[in-house]
Formats: structure tokens, sequence, C-alpha cells
């Protein structure tokens, strides 16, 4: 499936024609919405385009680069993976490709997330891009991961977890069980 989102929409509707005075999205909102689709399975179309010069306002220019160098630093847990094996939530959602999967973190209830039970066993837990290790636990009942605040990135903290084994392709296990 894909999301079609304008990137400067207006108070009155959302066309896909230029709009010079549409509001452009926050930076921050863009990429947790690219998160957020890509967890779930979907593809972000985010449309903008030029004026009748063929000029792209500044802002939208500057949305453009930012998710480029969010994309440069985490497009690895984005690019060529399948939503879940976590149900999407109010804290984030997951994407996963082969031995991995890649937890998009946006809001975290406390320092440790709560996660649904995975079959596959958890070899390593760590922040993307740095590779600094995050504490984990892992029972028959659910996945908590633990992150200090100043670990965490801003606006999504991507978790690297590696498994001993892939995650099927339909696998779902549950949202978060945080309060």
């Amino acid at each position: 499936w894909e999301s079609c989102m304008i990137l400067s929409p207006t108070p009155q509707h959302d066309g896909w024609a230029y709009r010079s005075n549409g509001k452009t999205r926050p930076l921050d909102e863009c990429i947790r919405m690219l998160a957020s689709i890509a967890s779930g399975g979907g593809n972000l179309l985010l449309n903008f385009g030029p004026d009748q010069f063929g000029e792209f306002r500044p802002e939208e220019v500057a949305i453009a680069r930012g998710m480029g160098t969010w994309l440069q630093k985490y497009g690895v847990a984005i690019y060529g993976t399948r939503g879940g094996p976590f149900t999407n939530g109010k804290w984030g959602g997951s994407t996963h490709r082969g031995k991995t999967v890649f937890v998009h973190v946006f809001d975290w209830p406390s320092d440790t997330l709560r996660l649904g039970a995975l079959p596959q066993k958890i070899i390593k837990a760590q922040v993307l891009p740095s590779g600094t290790e995050a504490a984990f636990a892992q029972t028959a009942r659910g996945v908590e991961v633990t992150l200090l605040a100043a670990k965490r990135d801003n606006p999504v903290t991507v978790i690297e977890l590696t498994l001993d084994q892939p995650v099927p392709r339909d696998q779902q296990v549950g949202s978060a069980s945080n309060p």
C-alpha cells in the first residue's frame, strides 16, 4: 500500500498542485511519517512540486535535504525492509529484513519499551547509527528494550535487533504493552 502525502497542504484542501500559501510540514513529522508508514508495510509518496518558474520553495528543499540526511544514516532500517514483526502503536513500529528487526521508537513511555514476544532469539541490540549497545531482556512474555534518554535520537530512535533466525514474511507478534 502507499500513503500519498502533501508536504505543504493548505488549510482548505490537500490538492496536488503547487500551493504558495501551504504550510510546510516539520521535518520531524515527515521522518516519523516515513518510519510509521514503512513499519506498517507501506510506501510513502511525499509530494511537493515546483512553482510556475520551475523552482521549489526553500522550506520544501530544506525538508527534502533533511530527509535525505536522515536516510543516509538510517536508510538501512527503511530500504528493502518489510513492516513488522511488532504491530505499530503510539510508541512507534518496526521493520525487518532477514535476521534483523529495526525498532523505530517515537515515544518512550519510560526508559524501558515493552514489546510482544518473539519466537526468534535476540542475539544483540544496538542503537543506529552509533552501534551503542541497548539493554534488552527476552522472555516468553515479551521483549524489553531499555535505553536512557541521553542515548536516544530525535525524532526517531532506531534500535537494531539481531536475531538467530529470519523473521517470516507474515509474522506479527502484537504491539507494545506499555501503559
